[in-house]
């Protein structure tokens, strides 16, 4: 729910057309294994962004990159010149760019730090 609330301040949704609100809804869905945001039972794997392999998690963080690209800051605009290809070195060069972003920028709008993508007990 945090990361669709900054992108709410970042796109407020009252100012967009429906068709723009839809779509942009599905951008920070496509983060999330599920395309949803909440959670109907404990998890009881290593999915999405918190995969342990950066296989199975490469196309939560390019779900996560492009949502970031609009977003304001010298961060977006780096990421920007960043893709993530198939190997794990581009996307860990993009974790290392865009979890940062993605924490200072909920702090400035939403004053406190975020969740953050966490692995379960082993």
């Amino acid at each position: 729910m945090e990361l669709l609330a900054v992108d709410y301040c970042i796109y407020p949704r009252n100012v967009m057309a429906a068709m723009d609100q839809s779509l942009h809804d599905d951008m920070v869905l496509s983060v999330f294994p599920g395309h949803t945001v909440i959670c109907q039972t404990f998890p009881t794997r290593h999915e999405g962004l918190a995969a342990k392999k950066w296989e199975n998690h490469r196309r939560y963080m390019e779900a996560f990159h492009k949502l970031l690209l609009d977003w304001p800051g010298d961060e977006a605009a780096k990421l920007k010149k960043m893709s993530i290809s198939n190997d794990e070195s581009s996307v860990v060069a993009v974790e290392m760019v865009a979890y940062p972003y993605y924490c200072h920028t909920f702090f400035e709008y939403l004053g406190q730090a975020p969740c953050t993508p966490h692995r379960l007990p082993e």
